[in-house]
Order: structure tokens, then sequence, then C-alpha cells
């Protein structure tokens, strides 16, 4: 079974990567300061906004939730 769940998590994060990536990509300036805080939180910039590639914790509920949604 955790064969199965490394295996599925391997082949959608990098998928589910990309897409958070795209709806937090630079918006309009007067939204900069909210994104940047995204950024930050999602471990992709430092606290000042320096591109850094932190722990990504931020994924097992998105994981979870497809995983879910491909079983029903």
């Amino acid at each position: 079974m955790s064969q199965d769940v490394t295996a599925f998590a391997q082949a959608w994060l990098p998928r589910i990567e990309a897409e958070l990536r795209a709806q937090l990509a630079p918006p309009p300036s007067e939204a900069a300061g909210m994104y940047a805080l995204l950024r930050y939180h999602m471990g992709w910039e430092d606290a000042q906004g320096r591109p850094e590639e932190a722990a990504q914790g931020k994924r097992v509920r998105p994981l979870l939730a497809l995983m879910a949604a491909l079983a029903a």
C-alpha cells in the first residue's frame, strides 16, 4: 500500500506544484504584497522575496483531496 501511495505522490506532486505556482504567479501590483506572503508561505521565497526552495509541507492536503476524488 505505501508503495502505491509513494508512486501516486511521485506522479502527481509535480503537477500539483506546477498548478500552485501558476495560481500564485506575480499578480497585478495592488495585490503584490499578499502574493509575496503566499509564495513565502509555500516555501518558494525567503522573507525578503528572494527565490528559495524550502521545505514544502503544504502538499499533503491537495494530494489527499486528489486521491479521494479519483477513488470516488
